[in-house]
């Protein structure tokens, strides 16, 4: 029996008018959740800047007061902050990369750059993907962590 690929190849997969309206509000979206993934990604570098310049400026009076260590508790949270913001980066190109492509070749009506467009797509999901499974084991295992670091507390509180 051939596989559903092979007869979508032998027929020429061709898009119809309807599927290309549809690439067009796709690519809109595309453009739009790119555009709102450089905002962020910019508003954590400032955030991640403001954490580790002037807060520990900010609160060297407290610091004092209470023994705090201020600046390296920001210098953690900047760090912090700018790797979560290369994170995001590759993401968001890719996203960017395809609504460029495909906004391309519907305009050119190219079926090579419309290719290359879904390429970067699919790279957008796989990264974005592989990050939440990793992101939901990691969750598991603090969960795990803490329901075993509460047990061991409370195991040592009542001795």
């Amino acid at each position: 029996m051939e596989s559903k690929f092979a007869i979508a190849e032998e027929k020429n997969l061709n898009p119809t008018p309807k599927t290309i309206e549809y690439l067009k509000d796709i690519v809109k979206w595309a453009k739009f959740f790119a555009v709102i993934g450089y905002f962020i990604i910019a508003f954590m570098v400032f955030i991640a800047i403001i954490m580790g310049l002037v807060l520990p400026k900010m609160n060297n009076g407290l610091a004092e007061l209470q023994n705090f260590p201020v600046t390296q508790n920001s210098l953690v949270l900047m760090l912090t902050y700018i790797i979560m913001a290369l994170l995001y980066i590759y993401p968001v190109i890719s996203l960017h990369q395809f609504a460029n492509k495909t906004n391309k070749a519907i305009q050119e009506n190219d079926k090579n750059l419309l290719e290359e467009g879904f390429k970067k797509l699919k790279q957008h999901f796989t990264f974005v993907g592989r990050m939440t499974i990793v992101i939901l084991v990691l969750n598991v295992l603090l969960l795990f962590v803490a329901i075993i670091g509460g047990f061991i507390g409370g195991v040592l509180s009542a001795l």
